[in-house]
C-alpha cells in the first residue's frame, strides 16, 4: 500500500479530538489497512517520545516546532490525493485527486522532513524558542 506523508499541527488537532478519539476514529482506519506514514508534527509543547509508539502505530515521526513551522491546517497526501483539513473549532477542509498537486506536496514534504532530521541531529528541537534563520533552511537539500 501507498505511504501517507502528513504535515499535522497536534495543538490544532487535538484541540477538537481528545487522543483517544483520534486513535479510534482515524489511527485506527489506517492501522487496519495497513498503511504505513510518515509524520511531521508541530506543537507548542516539547517533543514527544514518539519512536517506541510509532512501529506500533507503521508510522515514522519528526518534530518541527510551531516557531519555525507555524501551521494550522493538517496537510496530507496517499496516493494522488491531496488533503487540506482545518481542526480549528470545527473540521473543514478539501480533498484534491490530482497526481501533480499530490507529488508537488510530497517533494515540499521530503524537504520539511530532512530539515527536521538535521534539527534533530543537531539536537536543535528541544523547546518552543527555537527560531531558525532563513539561510538555515535554503541549506537543506531538495529531495530527489
Amino acid at each position: 500500500a501507498d505511504s501517507i506523508v502528513s504535515i499535522t499541527p497536534e495543538d490544532e488537532l487535538y484541540a477538537l479530538f481528545p487522543k483517544e478519539e483520534y486513535h479510534q476514529i482515524i489511527r485506527s482506519v489506517r492501522l487496519r489497512a495497513g498503511i504505513p506514514s510518515r509524520n511531521i508534527y508541530t506543537t507548542t509543547g516539547e517533543p514527544r517520545e514518539v519512536l517506541q509508539r510509532d512501529s506500533a502505530f507503521l508510522r515514522e515521526s519528526r518534530f518541527i516546532p510551531v516557531s519555525v513551522l507555524p501551521v494550522k491546517a493538517s496537510l496530507a497526501v496517499h496516493g494522488p490525493v491531496f488533503s487540506l483539513v482545518s481542526f480549528r473549532s470545527k473540521i473543514i477542509g478539501v480533498l484534491i485527486e490530482h497526481e501533480d498537486i499530490a507529488n508537488s506536496f510530497r517533494v515540499l514534504f521530503e524537504v520539511l522532513w530532512r530539515f527536521a532530521g538535521q534539527l534533530q541531529r543537531e539536537g536543535s528541537v528541544t523547546t518552543q524558542d527555537v527560531k531558525v534563520p532563513l539561510d538555515t533552511a535554503r541549506s537543506v537539500p531538495y529531495a530527489s
